[in-house]
């Protein structure tokens, strides 16, 4: 219980950083780059976006996928000379984080998901899984994520939505805090950077979103 009680200190202090240091952030310039570069992706070949995300986590053939996927027509979006490395689970939450806006970013009312099926995500089969470890990171990721987009549907609609390294992320990081102690599985470590963060919300918070308009839940 104490290390876990230490554990969210340090997601704490690292996520929910006081305003006035958040544009101080180390990242924050790759991490708008990052933004801004699936933005323009999913504009100029969200089909394509849209496939690469439904392969599964771990499957080996995601690397080379998201290879295929790269285009120096988007570099021009980014900001600055920043360097975009392509880790799998970042550009595939920063992929979420870039469909929820273009669908719901835009809503007036944010459902309740407390009630919906539980979502299955895709990793993949022990055979073809990565020796990486993406896979087991990914589940655990989500776990959390779809715990807290349940738990506080509104925080998550603000973070997925807030402009990165701004006061408006801040306070929907926030307003999530309270939650993580229940959402980590007990006996498990979780480390997260902002990035990681709002991805692990985007999935689960896009997905559920989907499956509300389908249903009329």
């Amino acid at each position: 219980m104490i290390a876990r009680a230490l554990l969210l200190l340090t997601l704490v202090a690292g996520l929910a950083a006081p305003a006035h240091a958040r544009d101080k952030e180390p990242e924050a310039d790759a991490r708008k780059a990052m933004s801004a570069y699936v933005d323009c992706l999913l504009n100029r070949s969200g089909y394509k976006l849209r496939k690469a995300i439904d392969i599964p986590v771990g499957d080996p053939s995601l690397t080379a996928t998201l290879a295929k996927l790269a285009t120096s027509s988007c570099l021009g979006d980014t900001s600055g000379d920043v360097e975009l490395r392509m880790q799998p689970l970042v550009l595939r939450g920063a992929a979420f984080e870039s469909l929820y806006r273009s669908k719901f970013g835009d809503a007036l009312e944010i459902e309740d998901f407390s009630q919906l099926a539980p979502l299955e995500y895709p990793v993949a089969t022990p055979e073809t899984q990565n020796v990486d470890g993406d896979a087991a990171s990914y589940l655990l990721m989500m776990a959390v994520g779809d715990c807290l987009v349940r738990a506080d549907a509104s925080a998550s609609h603000n973070l997925v939505i807030s402009e990165i390294a701004s006061a408006g992320e801040t306070d929907a990081i926030e307003s999530l805090m309270p939650m993580l102690p229940v959402c980590i599985p007990a006996g498990r470590t979780l480390e997260l950077s902002r990035s990681m963060l709002r991805g692990a919300i985007a999935e689960p918070l896009y997905r559920l979103s989907v499956q509300q308009s389908e249903t009329g839940l």
